[in-house]
This record gives C-alpha cells, sequence and structure tokens, in this order.
C-alpha cells in the first residue's frame, strides 16, 4: 500500500486538506514495509526534529494529566514553562543518545 493511496480517499475535503505526519514508529514502519524504496522513519524531518517532537508529545501528555486547562495564551504559556521544567534531564539525555535506535527504519528488502 503506497501513501498516496491512504491519502487520496481523504484528499476530497477541499483545498483546507491538510495531511499531518504524526511521525509514530508503527506508521513509519507498515509504510516503509509498504514503500518500493529505502527510506527513514524521520523522512525528511531529520533527527532533531524527531527528538523535538518526542518532547512535544511527553509535554502534551502531561497538559492533558492537568486538572484545569489554561484559559488565556499567558496562562498556557506559564503551564508549559512548568511542564517543561518536570522534564527530567535524564529524559532528554536518553532521547539524545537513543535518537538513531528510534529514528531508523531501514526496510528489509
Amino acid at each position: 500500500m503506497c501513501i498516496l493511496s491512504i491519502i487520496i480517499p481523504f484528499a476530497n475535503f477541499g483545498r483546507g486538506f491538510i495531511f499531518v505526519d504524526d511521525n509514530t514508529r508503527p506508521h513509519c514502519v507498515q509504510l516503509e514495509l509498504d514503500s518500493p524504496t529505502t527510506s527513514y522513519c524521520c523522512g525528511h524531518h531529520g533527527l532533531l526534529t524527531a527528538i523535538v517532537l518526542y518532547v512535544w508529545d511527553k509535554l502534551t501528555r502531561q497538559l492533558q494529566q492537568r486538572l484545569h486547562s489554561p484559559t488565556t495564551l499567558e496562562e498556557l504559556g506559564n503551564v508549559l514553562q512548568e511542564e517543561w521544567e518536570r522534564i527530567s534531564q535524564n529524559f532528554i539525555n536518553n532521547l539524545v543518545q537513543g535518537g538513531p535506535r528510534r529514528c531508523l527504519c531501514p526496510r528489509i528488502n
């Protein structure tokens, strides 16, 4: 299955249609297995962007666990700063050191 066969059926939603690549490993691996070429999970994003996506995912999960959602942009900024400070340096180090292992999804021919 090619990625175009996945996207095209949904593209009839109009000019505002946006395809979002969530860059999650299960989806990337499936696309890699279906793709005729060898490529990588990170695609054009690169390793640094993949690491940033993991951190944003963690921040998102932490925000969802809060009892009260922020109601203003200022409050959101403060809450994000608090949640950012709660992320351990060890978590960041593990992402950086294990980045290539998480990111590369070579296709077996």
